[in-house]
């Protein structure tokens, strides 16, 4: 679960950190737990929780269905490597590493991103 808040001042430890980021990540951990989902994002703003809602639950979805094999690969390309360079690496042929980014949905990763990026911006207006 990930909490998202202002820290006013830097965490030294773990085991005595406060404030919100910490509050609102405990409730996201209990969240999960509840709906059963891997990814929960909360703040303090109800509308930026909706959203965040939706989208964790779209991403739930889309890394749930991927095989081992697409998931290899939608992580090297998180990384920001190009499928030329994910198919030297992994030892494949590129058009295979394109129908596995296909099949994976990389296109809708990365609208997801874009989207998360957004209202991560927002949150810090």
């Amino acid at each position: 679960g990930i909490g998202l808040a202002f820290q006013k001042s830097p965490v030294r430890s773990l085991a005595s950190a406060k404030g919100d980021t910490f509050l609102f990540s405990g409730r996201a951990f209990d969240t999960m737990k509840d709906r059963g989902t891997t990814l929960v994002i909360t703040s303090s703003s109800e509308l930026l929780n909706n959203v965040f809602e939706m989208l964790t639950a779209f991403a739930d979805d889309i890394f749930g269905a991927m095989t081992p094999k697409q998931a290899a690969v939608i992580a090297e390309l998180l990384s920001g490597k190009t499928q030329q360079e994910v198919a030297r690496k992994l030892k494949k042929a590129q058009p295979t590493i394109n129908r596995q980014a296909q099949a994976a949905r990389w296109t809708r990763v990365q609208e997801l991103l874009t989207k998360f990026d957004y209202f991560i911006q927002q949150l810090s207006l």
